[in-house]
């Protein structure tokens, strides 16, 4: 709802503009110049609350907005800042398949393929975004059961975007390996790949297998996964394989 009022032949200013996307309100204000029937240039504010985005694959989010939609002949820019009410990443991440070289690359190229193909469809408007979260930011899936916070920044285009920044892990976080859950004792993810999802992990964790304390630390990207085991007492690579699988040393 709301009114687009005709001001100086040519110009527009908007009033009292709202509408519902997902699940929440939005409202516009800001003015606009005319060619003919076509609108030449915009310069919008759009403060949004409890608005829902799913996106990217595997992410469903509810954000408040602080937007500007400026455009005109060299194009349009959408900037602004995004806070993140809750979130949740609930794509499996296949870990434990990437460390056995069993199609991670191929997932990540089927992923980055379709971003292309939908990107024609959208349109080319830059874009420049701060999203905080300062906590309801979760991953749940067949890796972590973790709550973080985060600060992003979006580039690229609509069409295109490019997700950027650092995940941390909150203490107390759970992950899982070969059916053992550990707890988190420090955890980032760093988004740093600008052509696709391949976030990168520093990551450890702690869990009690039997009489034994078993440390795991998780480096490098979702396609190369680094893992890293050790034990105290101290047992050897393979014997902590063992225990962690079949509940007993070599």
């Amino acid at each position: 709802e709301g009114k687009l009022i005709l001001d100086a032949p040519g110009t527009f200013h908007l009033e009292g503009v709202r509408f519902i996307a997902g699940g929440g309100l939005v409202n516009v204000e800001g003015k606009g110049n005319l060619h003919g029937i076509r609108v030449a240039a915009l310069d919008l504010a759009l403060k949004g609350s409890y608005v829902q985005i799913v996106y990217p694959d595997g992410f469903r989010g509810r954000y408040d907005l602080d937007l500007a939609l400026t455009q005109n002949e060299r194009g349009g820019v959408l900037s602004g800042d995004v806070n993140l009410i809750r979130g949740v990443y609930s794509k499996d991440f296949k870990i434990e398949r990437s460390l056995l070289s069993l199609g991670r690359e191929e997932d990540l190229a089927e992923t980055a393929g379709a971003s292309e193909e939908e990107a024609g469809l959208l349109s080319s408007t830059k874009l420049n975004l701060a999203i905080r979260a300062d906590e309801n930011l979760w991953i749940i899936n067949d890796f972590a059961k973790l709550e973080g916070r985060a600060n992003l920044h979006v580039g690229g285009t609509v069409g295109e975007p490019q997700i950027t920044g650092r995940v941390s892990a909150f203490e107390d976080s759970i992950i899982k390996f070969r059916q053992v859950e550990y707890q988190v004792t420090h955890g980032n993810i760093d988004l740093v790949d600008l052509d696709r999802f391949n976030p990168y992990f520093d990551i450890s964790g702690e869990a009690r297998v039997q009489d034994y304390d078993i440390t795991m630390k998780i480096g490098g990207s979702l396609e190369h996964v680094e893992l890293d085991l050790s034990s105290n007492p101290p047992l050897s690579q393979q014997d902590i394989v063992a225990l962690l699988v079949t509940g007993r040393t070599l």
